[in-house]
Parts: C-alpha cells; structure tokens; sequence
C-alpha cells in the first residue's frame, strides 16, 4: 500500500481493511479497530516517524516512507520451560 497518503480516508480504509484480511489469520478484523489503527500510522506518519509497527488480526502493520506495508506477523518465541 505505497503512497496512500493522497487517498480518500474511505479508500485508504478499505485498502488497510483487505491488506489484513489477505495476510491475517484470525478471522476478518473489526472495522473500528482498522479504523483506529489508521489513525495511528496516519499520526505517526504526519508527526515525521519513520516507523511504528502494530498488529491487528494476525499481520503487522507499518508506516514507512509515505506508505503502509502489511506483511505477516513473526512467529511469537517460545519461552523455554
């Protein structure tokens, strides 16, 4: 999803909305949710982070260079015991 910043906030949602759903592994995520999350990457883009990475329904989500990447999480470690 490289540069959504000019997007309608309608279109970068439902962007956001397949991205996860295509990489997730826990069902179709909550539209409040993806909601919220775009509002952080978008506050965290305007504010002139370079990176903030979250999850929601399985993949993760990152701002990066005027654009969101949605990949798959990595697998949680395992604690020993």
């Amino acid at each position: 999803m490289r540069r959504v910043c000019g997007l309608p906030e309608e279109i970068r949602l439902r962007l956001l909305k397949r991205a996860i759903d295509k990489h997730g592994h826990e069902g179709p995520a909550e539209l409040g949710k993806i909601e919220a999350l775009l509002t952080a990457l978008d506050c965290a883009m305007s504010d002139g982070q370079t990176r903030l990475k979250q999850t929601l329904a399985g993949p993760r989500s990152a701002s990066r260079e005027g654009g969101i990447h949605v990949q798959p999480a990595p697998s949680r470690r395992r604690r020993p015991g």
